[in-house]
């Protein structure tokens, strides 16, 4: 995950509670931001205000972390990154690549360590959907990227831009995450730019037309699963559990 410098007033930390602190001079700092504390880079985020006063959980280890810390905002929401690359890469649960971090750093995840989430130097090739001067809407698909035989990332106009008209779109050929592939106007004149990639915060629901209640069946193979907790097909369970009864194994 990409680290930027923000805007937020820079706050101390004034309580270390295992993975939770509590910092002051919080005033420059939004709920849900994104923060880096203290000068070894570790990744947090607003979780409370009271006050000037703020909670943040943190998301690496807080061992040696202490009062007086500073805590910077970046400005953004914790968010990860969605486009091509995706497939490839194992993350962890702040989307930094595994497979990038061990070339690194080895083996272990070190604390405050950092990288793209996508590989912004690999080209990918783009087929474009839609002309110059055509009308588009949020979440129409301008172009797709084919990254597996069975993956195949579409391109499309980001939500909240409002749409508008294709002022630029690339030809067809290979592009990396950074290159601008498509441009639109919107009605009162602002444009907007659209790369292969963009990011998303990880607490705001994508927006969709309609939800599809899951219907098929969901066969483990597992027979004890199947009868008594049967699942469904893109649906979701909890697998609650005390330490050494079977969680993982299952």
């Amino acid at each position: 995950m990409e680290r930027t410098k923000g805007t937020s007033e820079t706050a101390i930390v004034t309580a270390v509670n295992g993975p939770v602190i509590r910092v002051r001079r919080a005033a420059g700092l939004s709920m849900n931001e994104m923060v880096i504390i203290s000068r070894e880079q570790v990744i947090g985020e607003v979780v409370k205000f009271h006050g000037d006063t703020a909670t943040i959980q943190v998301y690496e280890n807080t061992t040696g972390l202490r009062v007086g810390a500073e805590v910077e905002g970046q400005g953004m929401p914790l968010f990860v990154e969605l486009g091509p690359g995706l497939v490839s890469h194992v993350f962890d649960g702040t989307q930094r690549s595994l497979s990038v971090l061990f070339e690194h750093t080895g083996p272990w995840v070190r604390r405050g360590k950092t990288a793209h989430a996508l590989d912004r130097e690999r080209p990918w090739a783009f087929s474009p959907n839609v002309r110059t001067g055509e009308r588009v809407t949020p979440g129409q698909v301008l172009g797709e990227v084919v990254e597996t035989p069975c993956v195949a990332h579409r391109v499309m106009v980001p939500p909240g831009c409002g749409g508008g008209t294709v002022v630029e779109i690339a030809p067809q050929g290979a592009y990396t995450l950074d290159e601008r592939i498509v441009l639109t106007e919107d009605a009162r004149g602002t444009r907007h730019p659209v790369h292969l990639y963009h990011r998303w915060p990880v607490r705001r629901m994508r927006p969709c037309l309609r939800r599809i209640p899951p219907a098929d069946p969901l066969f483990t193979g597992q027979r004890v699963v199947d009868f008594f907790f049967p699942l469904v097909k893109g649906g979701t369970a909890a697998m609650p559990g005390g330490l050494g009864t079977g969680k993982t194994i299952t």
